[in-house]
């Protein structure tokens, strides 16, 4: 759907960029509709991953605060999130070897075409050492497990409206924005307050915010 440039951590050194195809053309993206979760024991070694929808990088902190255990041996997590107009990726190996756990935890999410998605795989170290190899494999696996227990949801891009309508030209100019989704009505005293969203390739007059919304059937 978009293309990007890789993001990673070197070390303990966090890095973050944008999406190489400037973002702002996105019409749409997929998402998820609720949080999942997963377990896998691999060698005595316990992964558990939670998959979350979020919508900017307060969300991200919030979510991160709420379940980054301090007792765990790794707390390694990945995410994609449109943020002005690009597509931020982040990984963090959390003391994994260099890209062994953070960057697989965010392929899964490109591979899924997933925007507005945090992942995080907690890890208990069991004793026995995987390697690279194996380590690639589980936090993959781990965070591919708790997507298939969740929904995704396909968020559309749309201009959203506020207009005002006297009274006396509600019935010429409702016949067009009765065509869209209307969201909200209030009722004054000369007029009418709408507002609603309505397709990229709509026109109306005034000023208008584009939002990404679900997609209804």
């Amino acid at each position: 759907m978009e293309t990007h440039r890789s993001c990673e951590t070197r070390g303990e050194e966090k890095l973050r960029c944008g999406s190489g195809n400037g973002g702002g053309n996105l019409e749409k993206f997929k998402t998820l509709k609720g949080t999942c979760s997963a377990r896998l024991n691999i060698r005595r070694s316990q992964f558990i991953s939670y998959v979350s929808p979020v919508s900017n990088l307060e969300e991200v902190r919030i979510f991160l605060k709420e379940r980054v255990k301090k007792d765990a041996t790794h707390n390694c997590y990945a995410y994609r999130i449109l943020e002005k107009g690009n597509i931020l990726e982040f990984s963090t190996d959390a003391g994994e070897p260099r890209g062994s756990a953070g960057l697989p935890i965010l392929n899964v999410l490109r591979k899924r075409d997933l925007v507005n998605v945090v992942a995080l795989v907690i890890r208990y170290f069991g004793g026995k050492k995987l390697g690279v190899r194996g380590l690639i494999d589980a936090y993959s696996k781990v965070v591919e497990m708790s997507l298939k227990g969740c929904q995704e949801i396909l968020m559309v891009k749309m201009k959203k409206y506020s207009v005002f309508l006297k009274y006396e030209d509600m019935e010429k100019k409702m016949e067009k924005i009765s065509k869209c989704r209307i969201l909200d009505i209030e009722y004054k005293e000369n007029g009418v307050e709408i507002t609603f969203l309505a397709e990229m390739q709509e026109n109306f007059p005034g000023d208008f915010e584009e939002v990404y919304v679900p997609q209804v059937e």
